[in-house]
């Protein structure tokens, strides 16, 4: 939470996804789902516990934190210089990846357009804008609050840089 009360997305998180702060006895971060969610919540000492007698659970999870720092490397720097355009495709393209999109399947966003601003430090219009002006440019098909297609991946992933 941000001292005037907003909230900041900082990190999305798919199915599979591991969140959490291991060896602490607190942690800060709050936790929003933004659609429907399925928690495993496993007990910090009972988690470190099977980690220090399971070592292969121990690489597992360091591999997929690690996964995790390489995203966050890869996001920042787009994040903070990249053009409004250039982010909204990112996201879209990311999505797809991490949602495993096969082709132009319609799959559903797992969010809304104004949480798709508040992950990319834009406004809502700026997404609306950039969402209709892909559709009208062929390379992606909207349907509905929440569904598309990605048409033509190539292209964005040009516009995305």
């Amino acid at each position: 939470m941000e001292p005037d009360g907003r909230a900041q997305i900082v990190g999305l998180l798919y199915p599979g996804d591991f969140v959490g702060t291991l060896f602490t006895d607190r942690s800060t971060d709050m936790i929003a789902a933004l659609s429907d969610a399925d928690l495993c919540v496993y007990p910090r000492l009972a988690l470190e516990e099977i980690l220090v007698r399971h070592p292969a659970a121990g690489r597992w999870l360091l591999r997929r934190t690690m996964a995790t720092l390489a995203e966050v490397r890869r996001w920042t720097p787009m994040l903070a210089r990249a053009r409004a355009e250039a982010r909204v495709a990112a996201l879209l393209l990311d999505m797809a990846r991490r949602c495993k999109v096969e082709g132009d399947a319609l799959f559903h966003l797992p969010l809304s357009r104004a949480a798709m601003a508040e992950a990319l430090g834009l406004a809502v219009e700026t997404v609306s804008r950039h969402m209709t002006g892909f559709s009208q440019d062929g390379l992606i098909v909207l349907s509905g609050l929440r569904g598309v297609c990605l048409l033509d991946r190539t292209r964005l992933a040009i516009i995305a840089g």
